[in-house]
């Protein structure tokens, strides 16, 4: 496990010392809802995005979330998202791989599709609103809702 979390550390190192010098950084504290397990989650996660063509950027956005109530698990996804625009309320889809990895039974790896919508007009601080579809160890369907703090 301590290697694995090394090893996600220093590709986590190479992938920001590759980034452009127009690409956004991005921490996303949030909280939301998973209607598969009827529970209450929070998470962090991050997004790197650049520009790619006006006014879309291409960005990668990992994220880790937990359960907060009985049928606890621990969450991982790595998400391709592309943002549709620079507006005042920019939407964006993603989709990639997530690992769930429950109190009981065995870890799963599956795949996650999201779409949300980010609130450009806060400054620094932009909320965010998004759902998540995920077939891990069941298909289930999350809202969440945070802040990115631009970095």
């Amino acid at each position: 496990m301590r290697t694995t979390f090394l090893l996600a550390a220093l590709l986590l190192a190479i992938l920001l010392s590759a980034l452009p010098a127009s690409a956004q950084i991005g921490f996303m504290p949030y909280l939301g809802y998973n209607t598969e397990y009827e529970e209450f989650l929070v998470g962090v996660g991050a997004r790197f995005s650049t520009p790619i063509a006006f006014p879309v950027a291409l960005g990668f956005q990992p994220s880790i979330e937990t359960s907060l109530g009985d049928a606890s698990y621990v969450q991982g996804d790595a998400l391709l998202v592309a943002q549709l625009g620079t507006g005042a309320v920019a939407p964006y889809a993603g989709a990639g791989l997530g690992v769930i990895f429950p109190d009981e039974g065995d870890t799963k790896l599956g795949l996650s599709v999201a779409g949300g919508l980010t609130f450009n007009n806060v400054g620094f601080i932009r909320p965010f609103v998004q759902g998540r579809y995920s077939t891990m160890f069941n298909d289930a369907f999350s809202v969440q809702g945070g802040v990115v703090l631009a970095l």
